[in-house]
């Protein structure tokens, strides 16, 4: 998506929040579908700008450090003050 590529993934949770409408999404497993919607792009010039511009905005304005860090730091605070649950 940093690169304003579109995206075709298989419909996950955690690709859907990443990718937003940076993607078409298509059911798990189901090649032919996937295959379907690569086509689908490779025909679509105009789809394949807008979705990439769509990817390269979520990026900047979600996904890059400055906007992650925060809760990435508080993630590794939490674990690193858990007890050890070894026992």
């Amino acid at each position: 998506m940093a690169i304003g590529k579109p995206i075709v993934a298989y419909d996950l949770k955690e690709t859907r929040f990443t990718a937003g409408e940076a993607a078409i999404y298509v059911r798990s497993g189901h090649q032919k579908a996937y295959a379907s919607a690569l086509v689908e792009l490779l025909d679509d010039p105009a789809k394949r700008l807008i979705m990439g511009d769509i990817g390269i905005e979520r990026v900047k304005t979600q996904f890059q450090w400055e906007h992650q860090k925060a809760n990435l730091l508080k993630a590794y605070e939490l674990l690193l003050r858990a007890p050890s649950r070894k026992g």
